[in-house]
């Protein structure tokens, strides 16, 4: 399936999102292990390096080595069971697209992959729908296409206008 989080574009869903798991979890194409990459710009407010495997573990440490982003437009993005060595800090931004990080299986993991997890005013949503697709709520798409109807309708109004007064200028 298509998917703007790993670097080659292209994964696999190995769990899907639950109540037990606010999450899906994903490798590469054909269960290949994958770099991982911001899903939009935005400003990082979460980091936790420097762990290893811990099977069992439960709070923020089952995450591993993790990296949430605050994309300033309601929504939030965390990518955990990275490798060490994260490369980035607090505070720091990043564009669309690019590395953040490589799948690992540092805390509560069982085997490598990328759990990914989508916010939306502080509360963890399904992350599927947005596994290729830009941030956009339906207040924000219900604007663009009444932007869309009324530009639209200037343009047939304004040809209407013309197309009038042309006709009864040339009759």
């Amino acid at each position: 399936m298509d998917c703007k989080i790993l670097k080659n574009r292209q994964c696999e869903i190995t769990q899907y999102h639950s109540n037990n798991h606010q999450a899906i979890d994903v490798v590469g194409k054909n269960y290949t292990l994958d770099y991982v990459i911001a899903h939009s710009d935005g400003k990082i407010i979460e980091i936790q390096d420097g762990l290893g495997n811990m099977k069992g573990s439960i709070g923020n440490i089952s995450y591993g080595n993790y990296i949430k982003i605050d994309h300033q437009n309601g929504y939030q993005t965390l990518y955990a069971h990275l490798v060490n060595g994260i490369n980035f800090k607090k505070n720091q931004y990043v564009e669309e697209g690019q590395t953040i990080g490589n799948m690992g299986d540092s805390g509560n993991a069982y085997g490598k992959h990328l759990h990914f997890e989508v916010w939306k005013d502080n509360k963890r949503i399904n992350p599927l729908e947005y596994i290729n697709k830009p941030f956009i709520d339906n207040e924000e798409s219900s604007n663009i296409i009444l932007h869309l109807f009324l530009r639209y309708l200037r343009f047939d109004m304004l040809n209407y206008y013309l197309c009038f007064h042309l006709y009864y200028y040339f009759d």
